[in-house]
């Protein structure tokens, strides 16, 4: 998605283990090693791409990322199609550990509803889901 966009983006992605204070804190100080390379290198806006089970963790990216105008979009597809590309990212490996994540946090998420903007990401181009968060963000067209 930072192609799409007009200005210096940059993109992050986190996988954090579920409930484990530890990689919360490493992710975020890591994250705010990054923005500062990001930041002194032309970049104004970031994508953060992580699983947000409570509203309350913004509060490590406000730490690591100084100044943010924070905006939350999830992505959002049936437990089904989730699995489906699971197993087709996973194929060669155990996707046992993925399922049962994706398993427990669908309805979770969808019931926590943290976000600001929630995408349909099922039978949709990636251009085209790329776009829609680009547009709620307010990038398309727009200068930091």
């Amino acid at each position: 998605m930072t192609r799409c966009a007009a200005e210096p983006a940059a993109s992050c992605d986190s996988e954090v283990k579920p409930c484990h204070p530890w990689y919360e804190r490493l992710i975020h100080r890591n994250l705010a090693c990054m923005w500062s390379n990001f930041r002194e290198t032309g970049a104004d806006r970031l994508i953060l791409c992580r699983v947000l089970e409570a509203r309350s963790l913004l509060r490590y990216v406000v730490e690591a990322v100084p100044g943010a105008d924070i905006l939350v979009i999830r992505l959002r597809a049936r437990l089904e199609v989730l699995q489906a590309r699971i197993r087709s990212r996973e194929a060669g490996r155990d996707p046992g550990w993925f399922l049962g994540t994706a398993a427990y946090l669908a309805p979770v998420l969808e019931q926590a509803r943290v976000e600001d903007h929630v995408v349909d990401n099922e039978d949709r181009p990636i251009a085209e889901v790329a776009e829609e968060v680009l547009r709620l963000a307010g990038w398309l067209g727009a200068a930091a």
